[in-house]
């Protein structure tokens, strides 16, 4: 059997550590989303401005 050589301490570093870049990933992935929904429906209004004015 292996002998946990980790400090304790540091496991709980590694273990706060993993889960602040994980929250940072969830954030960054919500952030990239809105801004692709708010581009598509810039995309869609410009698009419905364009076809409505050629008529």
């Amino acid at each position: 059997m292996t002998k946990n050589i980790i400090n304790p301490e540091y496991s709980k570093f590694l273990a706060d550590l993993k889960g602040r870049v994980a929250s940072s990933q969830y954030k960054a992935a919500l952030s990239v989303n809105k801004e692709l929904i708010l581009l598509y429906h810039y995309i869609g209004y410009r698009k419905t401005l364009h076809l409505n004015f050629q008529r």
